[in-house]
């Protein structure tokens, strides 16, 4: 079933400042051991989702996934310490009624925190230490490829008031786009997202401050959809390639400006 989206009208008017390893098992005999330490989900046949970490084990009401910022991208969503963990429901992506995330002690010494969300809502990112949440928020039906970026406070247990935006940026609309490659620094602290559009772009995302600054990538390279991004933390740089076109930008990571290499 395709996922709905409903037009917000206060998100929208708030959302005007922006730019265009774990594994999963099933429940099924002679399911591989895992490794000591790994944290492993196995959906069950009531439903629920058996959580496991060594000889401990959690069970939540629904059917959870590691979190990951779209189909074809890598499971996401751990602190960088390892401590911590983001799930998402697999009825995320059939209903906009609610949307569901539970963050996880890898642990499992402390019960899970629970996150019901009214609305449409996809993981985005963690910070560091993962106590704050960052969600995609859909809320177009005629352009369901537009988003918002929300906080979750994991600590208060609530949305932030407002949307992640390029306080830079000229008030031209919305965000649009999809994802189609990711990287972040070994600390956490950025994540860098190459979406396709109407003009290809760079969401370079401050996970531990809030803020996001959006990179448009060269007008030659507005149209390419199949971007692959590597990092070099030390040169302070950030290159977005193209295998179909050959194409090669080179993103300066402190100056947040693109130009084709």
């Amino acid at each position: 079933m395709a996922r709905k989206h409903v037009l917000s009208t206060a998100l929208v008017a708030l959302a005007l400042v922006g730019c265009g390893g774990s594994r999963s098992s099933s429940d099924v005999p002679g399911s591989p051991t895992p490794d000591p330490g790994e944290v492993v989900l196995s959906i069950r046949t009531d439903g629920t989702t058996m959580v496991s970490a060594g000889e401990r084990s959690q069970v939540l009401s629904g059917r959870y996934e590691h979190a990951r910022v779209g189909p074809g991208f890598p499971d996401d969503g751990r602190s960088v310490s390892g401590s911590r963990i983001v799930l998402q429901d697999t009825a995320n992506q059939t209903t906009d009624l609610v949307s569901r995330f539970a963050i996880v002690e890898t642990s499992l010494t402390k019960p899970p925190q629970m996150v019901d969300l009214p609305g449409d809502y996809d993981y985005d990112a963690v910070s560091p230490a993962a106590d704050i949440l960052y969600l995609v928020s859909h809320f177009s039906v005629e352009r369901p490829d537009q988003y918002a970026v929300r906080a979750y406070d994991v600590k208060a247990g609530k949305l932030d008031d407002g949307v992640i935006a390029d306080k830079s940026a000229i008030a031209e609309g919305p965000m649009a786009g999809r994802p189609v490659s990711r990287v972040a620094t070994t600390n956490g602290e950025w994540v860098y997202t190459a979406y396709r559009g109407e003009h290809a772009f760079v969401h370079a995302l401050n996970t531990a401050n809030k803020f996001a600054v959006c990179i448009d990538l060269p007008e030659k390279a507005a149209n390419v959809t199949d971007w692959e991004l590597g990092l070099d933390e030390r040169a302070r740089t950030l290159e977005a390639t193209s295998p179909s076109t050959g194409l090669r930008v080179m993103v300066d990571t402190e100056k947040f400006s693109a130009q084709l290499v």
